[in-house]
């Protein structure tokens, strides 16, 4: 029971919010990485996505399923959804990732596998990760009916601690250290509901007190 305000929630949403009609396709694309390398691997994404991937196709989702995703796979799993996305202007579309995410400049950056243990500043985040942006691009471009982003991606801030006040040469001042978790969404665009594991700047747990087989959220 503890799991189900997650999946209330998306019920909710899903039959409040979006209208019945035969042209209407629920689509999902859902994505669990936890095969993480350097000791940053983590014990939940994979069954939470899994999870929830059984509680969307019984709410009448098409779903697409991936699991422990690099960064070219995740770029393109994104493209082909938002291409179907752009099937029908009466779709609802929904996006879900589990694993971990960063911040660098107020951006936030979803983490493929492969990528931990090749950063070597913030800045290489832009090019090594996936930027959420180019998520809720994808969808944006679509023009359909509604869709819903739901992020648990903040889990402890491996980064932060790599990175802070380290210097690009001698004499060259500290690098700005990274905040923790995501941050805030800068704006909404229309027609979309976004749902974050825990609050700005912070971080969520990658397990539960009873060694469940789900994150708390």
């Amino acid at each position: 029971m503890k799991h189900l305000n997650l999946w209330l929630i998306i019920a909710y949403l899903i039959f409040n919010f979006t209208a019945t009609s035969q042209a209407e396709q629920r689509l999902a694309l859902v994505i669990g990485n936890a095969a993480y390398l350097g000791g940053s691997d983590l014990r939940n994404p994979v069954n939470d996505a899994e999870d929830l991937a059984k509680v969307l196709r019984h709410l009448g989702f098409e779903v697409t399923l991936k699991t422990n995703l690099n960064q070219q796979q995740m770029y393109s799993v994104v493209s082909q959804f938002g291409q179907k996305l752009r099937r029908d202007k009466e779709n609802v579309g929904l996006f879900y990732f589990s694993g971990h995410g960063a911040q660098h400049n107020n951006e936030n950056y979803l983490m493929p596998i492969g990528a931990m243990n090749s950063l070597d500043s913030p800045e290489q985040l832009y090019y090594r990760t996936v930027n959420a942006n180019y998520v809720l691009d994808e969808m944006k471009a679509a023009k359909n009916k509604m869709n819903i982003v739901i992020l648990d991606a903040c889990r402890y801030n491996t980064f932060k601690s790599k990175f802070k006040g380290k210097r690009d040469r001698p004499g060259s001042p500290p690098q700005p250290s990274m905040n923790n978790g995501l941050a805030a969404p800068k704006q909404t665009p229309s027609g979309f509901l976004i749902a974050y594991a825990t609050a700005a700047n912070d971080f969520a747990n990658d397990f539960t007190n009873d060694g469940g087989r789900n994150s708390p959220y």
